[in-house]
């Protein structure tokens, strides 16, 4: 079973440095929360609190005698159904009407005798809703508790005579809306009415419902007798085709035919024409064609069939006339004839009836189609009928609870608790505001400490920079100010902080680099160092001031040393050591004919080659073989190369320059490198694969270090400065001679 991790122990003495390191910008803030709370203790004076209760009803019993109009008047609502109108009566008492009606009537006024304006009174005012209730708590402080007892009293009563003002006006401003409403409404009432009423005189409307069964009703029946008419019919047309067949005549001729018969005119001439016929027979039998009589019979005949033609072309109305020999039949075939004339009578009053019933039916069916849209019609003006009925019904209703209303005291509130007055203070005494203000102060100081602390993301203490470079620490360089100095020794302030160790060589900075230089040895006891590549990841991070020192500090310690400024970007050693640039490595690089030009000597033990002018392939240059060459022949004159290149994050110089070097001491400053560079640069160091001396620490805040042994160096410089300086001035002039 595996054991619980346990948490992470707070790291007190981190939060401490924290607070330590932000301590100027927090103080501020501690001082100034602290002097604010003094001057409102000083300016505080005792106030007394009164307190009153007022209770609100959702409707009013008074206005519950009526409804609708005259119900809504006194009744409490919101327009949001989140929010309560509790709440929004609240700052009804508070409004600027309730307020200044209250100061004008109690004559409240300031020092200089004035009225106190309404924010002025806003501040001693505090209206609260009390939790799931109808109550709302009305307080107010004055340094007279009977004084603010007064004023919480009349507050309330003007609220009071205010919600009854309120309801009254809008009882009478419903009752004006009505009235003028109440016509217009009763006019729509009329016509409404009298759209139904023309609406059912044009489409003859008495009950559609009931109409809508009739037709069906109807429309059934009409089916059955058309079916019933189509059977007879198609039975008289096989008899008039039976007929027909038989006469040799259609129904049309038989019926003209019956009419001829009944013509005595027309018979008389059958019976002429047929005398004739028979006389024009018999002679015919006696006598040639040409024989007189027979032409003479014949032109007889003739013209008898002509007149016969006109007449029963007169009496059938056709100009068409019939075969004599159809007007010449029996008695059998004119029986046959009338039966003929007779079916087509029925025939035609058939087909009439069928007529007329397709006509009922077709009518039948245009009203049952137009029922749907005659009964939404009507349901239309019925609805609009009964809406403006309502409608009337309604005003008229509400105009007399209007007129109720607007003769009552209609009031959604009362008082439930008079204003009552503490018996003690209600304000914090003075040393309990200026306490409040320490307290508030100090946990602001703590506040501002730690925003300016994540503000900044910079890597703050040694212990931070080496749990993320993991590299030996040669040194740490505190501060440059302001400068401690040895104890018994007078000295200036150094004019370059590049030069510190040469102006100032008695300074706690000075024994720091000093501090480095022995690391340094006591590294490589067994190996000759002899070149050395100052570096750093980032700009700003002092690594020229710390290779010009630390050059110092070994020279002034017996080593020929050269400084060689090979930050050929930003070159600085020109500049701390107030140096001709027109010469120098790079030129050197070019012909070496210029060494001996471009070396110049500044101290005793310590030379300094610069940087030169920049070119275009500066970087080809301190990668070429010259520079090895150079790198050889210059070791065998001095005892110590330093190597000032550029930052690693910005330029490839300083790795190329490692190349030729024994190793390569990385400078860090905690406030200006952040936890992404040292990474970025430890990286960069390990796929390099180079000799990393070590770590020198600049500009190290001892104060705010929780592992600092300047501590321990401080005492030590205090009791022994004095010896160790004497035997260090011996030393080197041992040396010298």
């Amino acid at each position: 079973m595996e054991m619980p991790t346990p948490p992470e122990e707070l790291d007190f003495q981190k939060y401490w440095l924290i607070l330590k390191r932000h301590s100027v910008p927090a103080t501020g803030v501690f001082l100034i929360t602290v002097i604010v709370a003094a001057l409102l203790a000083l300016l505080s004076q005792k106030k007394y609190e009164a307190v009153g209760k007022l209770k609100f009803i959702k409707e009013n019993p008074s206005s519950a005698l009526v409804t609708e109009a005259g119900g809504r008047i006194g009744r409490l609502d919101t327009l949001k159904f989140e929010g309560s109108p509790v709440d929004t009566e609240a700052e009804v008492i508070r409004s600027a009407p309730v307020v200044q009606q209250t100061i004008k009537s109690l004559n409240l006024t300031d020092e200089k005798g004035e009225l106190i304006t309404y924010e002025s009174f806003l501040t001693n005012l505090e209206i609260k809703n009390i939790q799931d209730t109808d109550i709302v708590q009305v307080s107010y402080q004055d340094p007279e508790p009977q004084k603010a007892q007064l004023i919480v009293d009349t507050l309330m009563d003007k609220y009071l005579n205010q919600n009854v003002s309120i309801n009254r006006t809008a009882a009478a401003s419903a009752k004006e809306f009505i009235t003028q409403q109440l016509p217009k409404t009763e006019q729509q009432l009329k016509q409404a009415e009298a759209n139904l009423r023309n609406f059912q005189e044009k489409y003859q409307v008495v009950n559609l419902g009931v109409e809508s069964e009739l037709s069906v009703n109807q429309l059934g029946q009409i089916d059955d007798r058309i079916d019933q008419v189509k059977a007879n019919l198609g039975k008289v047309n096989e008899r008039i085709q039976e007929l027909e067949l038989k006469l040799g005549i259609s129904s049309q001729e038989a019926l003209r035919l019956n009419t001829l018969n009944d013509s005595p005119a027309v018979q008389q001439l059958v019976t002429k024409l047929k005398d004739v016929e028979n006389q024009l027979a018999s002679e015919r039998s006696r006598f040639l064609d040409t024989n007189p009589s027979i032409i003479a019979l014949e032109e007889e005949k003739a013209y008898l069939q002509q007149e016969l033609v006109r007449r029963t072309g007169e009496s059938i109305g056709s100009q068409t006339g019939i075969s004599s020999r159809n007007l010449q039949t029996g008695d059998i075939e004119k029986g046959l004839a009338q039966n003929l004339v007779n079916y087509e009578i029925d025939r035609r009053s058939l087909a009439k009836e069928l007529d007329s019933l397709n006509q009922a039916k077709a009518n039948y069916q245009t009203r049952s189609n137009l029922l749907p849209q005659l009964q939404q019609q009507q349901r239309d003006l019925e609805r609009q009928l009964e809406a403006a009925q309502t409608a009337y019904e309604t005003l008229l209703k509400n105009l007399q609870q209007a007129q109720i209303a607007e003769n009552q005291n209609v009031n959604n509130a009362q008082i439930v608790s008079p204003a009552l007055a503490s018996e003690y203070p209600v304000t914090l005494s003075k040393s309990a505001m200026l306490a409040a203000g320490i307290l508030a102060g100090s946990l602001f100081y703590v506040i501002t400490a730690f925003i300016l602390e994540l503000r900044d993301p910079s890597l703050k203490t040694t212990k931070e920079v080496r749990s993320l470079l993991n590299y030996k620490l040669l040194g740490m360089i505190p501060h440059s100010q302001p400068q401690k100095f040895l104890p018994g020794v007078e000295m200036e302030e150094p004019s370059v902080p590049g030069r510190l160790v040469q102006e100032v060589p008695h300074s706690l900075m000075s024994e720091a680099y000093r501090m480095v230089h022995a690391n340094l040895e006591f590294l490589t006891h067994q190996e000759n160092l002899s070149s050395i590549v100052v570096t750093s990841s980032i700009p700003q991070e002092g690594k020229s001031t710390v290779a010009s020192n630390l050059a110092t500090a070994s020279a002034q310690l017996g080593k020929k040393v050269l400084l060689i400024d090979a930050d050929v970007h930003n070159p600085q050693q020109q500049e701390i050591w107030e140096l001709d640039n027109s010469v120098g490595l790079l030129d050197i690089l070019q012909d070496q004919n210029y060494l001996t030009q471009a070396i110049k000597s500044v101290v005793p033990n310590l030379d300094v080659l610069t940087a030169g002018k920049t070119l275009p392939n500066s970087l080809a240059l301190l990668n070429s073989p010259q520079m090895r060459s150079l790198v050889e022949e210059l070791q065998q004159d001095y005892d110590l190369i330093i190597f000032d290149t550029p930052p690693l994050l910005l330029f490839a110089d300083a790795l190329t320059v490692g190349k030729f070097a024994d190793g390569i001491l990385m400078v860090v400053r905690p406030g200006v490198i952040e936890p992404a560079s040292a990474n970025a640069s430890r990286e960069i160091l390990e796929q390099s694969k180079q000799n990393i001396l070590g770590l020198v620490v600049n500009g190290v805040v001892t104060k705010y270090e929780p592992d600092s042994y300047y501590y321990h160096g401080k005492a030590y410089a205090k009791n022994y400065g004095n010896k160790y300086l004497t035997a260090l001035t011996r030393s080197n002039e041992n040396q010298n001679n």
